[in-house]
């Protein structure tokens, strides 16, 4: 009987001008992913394989992209078909193991990962393959055999004591064991050879979040725990992975270890904005201004100064800083802060009423979707960055001053530091975000009603700094004068509101959130962060297929927010549409809005969608209407009447 052989596979020929043409988008897909543009580098991958189906550079990076994207088997499918064309490697075999770890298929990825070994030894006797040997101990220590992982661990660190990867394994099994302080010098030591990892970062917060993890952590650094430098650093490393409270404790002791710190002071007044802690902020600024008086920004003013406006300021949500017609009323309040936009603000009492004086450059800000101007059109202040850390701390005074209220202690303030701040490219410096800010409340001062009533009804306005523009408006809600007040969440995306989410910006949500009474209405205005600079980028990376899948996805995680909070405060929930005042990112803020709007509507019980989205607009709907411009980053408090108009014709 013949022997059966396998038949010959035809050769593929493939066309000059179309190995060609396949060279060329290989190239562009190279730059393309160099530049992180990895949706068109999928694109240009995807087409290459059309016509040259033996191209496994296109198969591993599509592969790659999936992975970092988490989908798994999608990625497990394109590294199959890399394979099937190319051969089993290493490299292949690896990757393979890795997705099949990721989709929790233990014994497939022990068995790739073993064969990736048996490959390398295969080439090289004295390979040690220690990489291999720690993901196969990481496999083994979630399939159950967690001895087994850890003599694997042993012995890849008796061969190299900095092997960071087995070091962080290790860590971790210290942490499952309930021995913290173990767990906690190894990432210290995985932190000397690469600080910003992110999973030794995010180990070392949650071994500090947990009892007397603040305790530990002192232990464990040692002489450190007294240098003003390592403290602050640790403090940094753990807020951005919500360790908000140990970060405010730990830069404490930072501030107190190097008292002359400015840097120090703004983190952590700014860490006791995320924890919702105003009074506190603002206690700190004026006990370094005081302790440290002599300090001023060039010749202009000094620490001294600021302190003295804010003497005896024990609790700045006291009523007589606001209402103007109280018998205590503080006599800041008889004064008034105008912006000139060729110059900056003025500072003058609310009787004058001469003409505001002319300048001959704008100081306007910029949009912060535009690009610097050249270098030689730059206007950088004569500052050290220690005198600008001193500004931006003046800067935030002023920023809490408005969201609590205590608008009389505002015009006073502003007069000090006006005339350092004016006229210098501040928004190309380190301190842009805070100028931001105190830009924006000294253009919106004016527009506050005076004098402001004492009103018992409130709505709340929940939102990032566009909050601020709405804030102590006064509107007729049917019939009943009704006040704005801010709950300010600096920073927030709604991205950052899903449940893995550790950044803090969303526990400054939640902290704000608590200070609002049961059974209030409130009024969300989240999303042009979202709209500005995060939905473009994740389509751009390939964690969707387009922006309308972001979008939704993005507001998915935003109503499942808010309505975590109905149900816990019992709220009445009311959402606004998302301000387009970019023009870089006015069409998406359109598509965004046109989803969120049939979002909300799909859920009437538990939301209200603000539907006043196309009068912010001029009638062919691709500005921004005149009414309502402001500094190019935020609305005009005159659209406070749309929201009036909105909550009016509801039932």
């Amino acid at each position: 009987e013949a022997k059966w052989t396998r038949p010959a596979v035809p050769e593929i020929k493939v066309e000059p001008q179309v190995t060609q043409w396949a060279e060329q988008s290989l190239e562009l897909a190279r730059s393309l992913k160099a530049k992180g543009s990895l949706r068109q580098a999928c694109e240009a991958w995807r087409q290459i394989l059309v016509v040259a189906p033996g191209r496994t550079e296109c198969f591993e990076g599509l592969a790659e992209v999936s992975m970092d994207c988490g989908r798994y088997q999608e990625a497990l499918d394109y590294w199959c078909q890399a394979m099937a064309v190319r051969g089993p490697s290493v490299e292949l075999l690896t990757a393979l193991g890795k997705a099949s770890h990721a989709l929790r298929d233990y014994p497939a990825a022990l068995m790739l990962y073993n064969r990736a070994m048996e490959l390398a030894l295969a080439k090289d006797k004295s390979d040690p393959c220690t990489g291999l040997q720690v993901l196969i101990a990481k496999t083994l220590y979630l399939n159950g055999s967690q001895d087994a992982a850890i003599q694997l661990y042993t012995n890849v660190l008796q061969k190299d004591e900095s092997n960071d990867a087995a070091l962080l394994e290790y860590a971790k099994a210290y942490v499952d064991r309930q021995r913290p302080s173990e767990a906690l010098r190894i990432l210290l030591r995985v932190l000397v050879h690469t600080p910003n990892d992110k999973t030794a970062r995010e180990l070392i917060s949650q071994i500090t979040m947990a009892d007397q993890g603040l305790s530990t952590l002192y232990g464990e650094l040692g002489d450190a725990a007294s240098s003003g430098p390592a403290l602050a650093f640790m403090a940094t490393l753990i807020k951005d992975y919500g360790a908000v409270e140990e970060s405010v404790a730990i830069y404490y002791k930072a501030l107190e270890a190097s008292p002359h710190m400015t840097t120090y002071a703004l983190n952590l007044v700014h860490t006791l904005e995320v924890c919702n802690r105003y009074q506190e902020a603002l206690d700190l600024s004026v006990k370094f201004c005081l302790e440290q008086k002599d300090m001023r920004i060039g010749g202009h003013y000094s620490n001294a100064e600021v302190a003295a406006l804010l003497e005896g300021v024990s609790d700045a949500s006291e009523l007589r800083y606001r209402f103007a017609t109280r018998a205590d009323a503080h006599p800041g309040l008889e004064q008034t802060c105008v912006w000139q936009p060729n110059l900056g603000a003025l500072v003058r009492a609310r009787s004058h009423t001469s003409p505001l004086p002319g300048a001959n450059k704008s100081t306007a800000l910029p949009s912060p979707a535009a690009s610097a101007p050249a270098a030689s059109e730059q206007k950088l202040p004569p500052y050290s960055a220690d005198e600008l850390d001193l500004l931006a701390l003046h800067f935030t005074v002023v920023k809490i001053l408005y969201v609590v209220g205590a608008l009389g202690l505002i015009p006073g303030i502003i007069a000090k530091i006006e005339p350092a701040r004016r006229g210098w490219d501040m928004h190309l410096t380190t301190i842009r975000n805070e100028h931001a800010y105190y830009c924006c409340v000294a253009q919106l001062f004016a527009s506050i009603p005076h004098p402001l009533p004492e009103l018992n009804k409130v709505i709340y306005m929940a939102g990032d700094s566009h909050a601020l523009s709405s804030a102590w408006q006064v509107i007729n809600r049917k019939g009943h004068h009704t006040v704005l007040v801010p709950k300010l969440v600096t920073g927030l995306k709604c991205w950052h509101l899903r449940p893995e989410s550790v950044f803090f910006p969303k526990n400054n949500f939640y902290n704000v959130m608590a200070s609002i009474p049961e059974g209030a209405e409130v009024v969300f205005l989240f999303g042009e962060i979202d709209c500005r600079e995060g939905i473009l980028r994740a389509v751009e990376k390939g964690r969707y297929k387009d922006v309308e899948e972001g979008i939704s996805a993005t507001i998915g995680y935003y109503l499942t927010g808010l309505a975590s909070l109905k149900r816990s405060k019992n709220l009445q929930i009311f959402v606004q549409p998302v301000a387009p005042v970019l023009n870089e990112t006015r069409e998406v803020v359109k598509v965004f809005n046109r989803i969120l709007k049939e979002m909300v509507t799909a859920d009437a019980a538990s939301f209200t969608f603000l539907d006043f989205f196309p009068k912010l607009l001029t009638p062919d709907q691709t500005s921004l209407h005149p009414d309502f411009e402001m500094d190019g980053t935020h609305m005009s408090p005159k659209y406070v009447r749309l929201i009036e108009e909105s909550l009016n014709a509801l039932p």
